[in-house]
This record gives structure tokens, C-alpha cells and sequence, in this order.
């Protein structure tokens, strides 16, 4: 079981253009560039012999700071994934992320 941040908008690659110093403002040499991700989720899954659970999108928590993940976040998706995993000789790892520790 473990946590996963998707992210959509970082991994641009850079573009490298040639030109003359008398060239560096021509419009067809600018080029926009987003900074930043403009969107993070925080997703949760578990893999057994068996096969694997349902993949739960954790919550913000409000409370958080910045409005980010928290031990909250993690509490809630586990509360929603344990009961549809199987009962029967399933052992429960952590890896001791900070998510998974109570402030």
C-alpha cells in the first residue's frame, strides 16, 4: 500500500533556440512557459497476491497547512479502501512517510 502524487503540467522540457542578440525580443523567438504544476492529486492503492485494490483520490485536508495532505487525508482513504480489500492473510506494510505519522 502506498501513496502516489500525480501532477499535470511539470516535466517541460526546455527548449533552446539559436539566434543573434539583435534577434532575442522577435515574437517568433518567445515562447510561453507555464511555471509550476497547475494541478496535484494525492492517489492511494494496495497490491496483494490476490490482485490490487481500488485506487482511492485522497482528500485535502482543511485543516492542513497550505490546504495540503495530512495524516487526516491518509485516515480517510484508508477508511474508505480497507473494507474492499481481502481479509484473509492480508498484512498491512507502511513505509513510514510522513503522511502516515500524526502530527
Amino acid at each position: 500500500m502506498d501513496q502516489a502524487s500525480v501532477e499535470r503540467g511539470s516535466g517541460a522540457k526546455r527548449v533552446f533556440i539559436w539566434r543573434y542578440a539583435s534577434e532575442k525580443l522577435k515574437e517568433d523567438f518567445i515562447r510561453p512557459r507555464r511555471k509550476g504544476k497547475d494541478l496535484t492529486v494525492m492517489i492511494q492503492a494496495a497490491v496483494c497476491r490476490q490482485g490490487h485494490s481500488p485506487i482511492v483520490v485522497m482528500k485535502r485536508d482543511p485543516q492542513a497547512p497550505k490546504k495540503g495532505y495530512s495524516a487526516n487525508s491518509w485516515r480517510w482513504a484508508m477508511e474508505e479502501m480497507l473494507p474492499k480489500l481481502p481479509q484473509d492473510g492480508f498484512y498491512l506494510l507502511q513505509d513510514n512517510a510522513p503522511i502516515q505519522n500524526r502530527d
